[in-house]
C-alpha cells in the first residue's frame, strides 16, 4: 500500500496522474452523454413521443439510462477530485480507497456509456422505419 504515495517519475505519483486523467476523461464523457441525449431529443416530434410513451418502459425508461450514466460520470469526477485536492494528506489505506471508487465509478460509466450507444443507434433506426411509414422492431 505504501508503493501508492511513491513519487516514481521524480516528482508525482502515478496515482496523481490517474486521478488527473480520470477527470478529464469522465468529463469528457459526460459531454458525449450529454450530446447522444441531444440526438435522442432531436429525434422526438408530437408522433415518436406517442410511440416511445406506448411502450412498456414509457419515455422515461428511454432517457433514464443517460440519467445512470451522467450519475456515474460526476461521482467519477468527484471522487476522482477529491483524490486530486486531498492527495497529499490521505494516508495509503484511504487513498487505495478513494482509487477504488474512482476505478469502480469511471469503469461502470464506461461500459454503460457502450450500452448507450446501442441505445441511440435502436431510436434511430426506429425513428427512421416510423417516417417511412414501416412497424419498427
Amino acid at each position: 500500500m505504501a508503493g501508492l504515495c511513491v513519487n516514481v517519475s521524480g516528482g508525482r505519483s502515478p496515482v496523481h496522474d490517474f486521478f488527473m486523467a480520470a477527470v478529464g476523461g469522465l468529463a469528457a464523457l459526460l459531454a458525449v452523454i450529454i450530446a447522444g441525449l441531444a440526438i435522442i431529443v432531436a429525434l422526438l416530434n408530437e408522433e415518436f413521443v406517442g410511440v416511445l410513451a406506448d411502450t412498456r418502459s414509457g419515455l422515461a425508461g428511454d432517457l433514464w439510462p443517460f440519467w445512470l450514466v451522467s450519475a456515474l460520470c460526476v461521482a467519477g469526477i468527484v471522487t476522482s477530485a477529491m483524490g486530486l485536492l486531498m492527495f497529499i494528506s490521505l494516508t495509503a489505506t484511504e487513498l487505495a480507497i478513494v482509487l477504488g471508487f474512482a476505478v469502480f465509478f469511471g469503469a461502470y460509466a464506461l461500459l454503460a456509456a457502450l450500452n448507450l450507444v446501442a441505445l441511440i443507434i435502436f431510436q434511430g433506426l426506429n425513428r427512421g422505419q416510423q417516417i417511412a411509414g414501416r412497424p419498427s422492431g
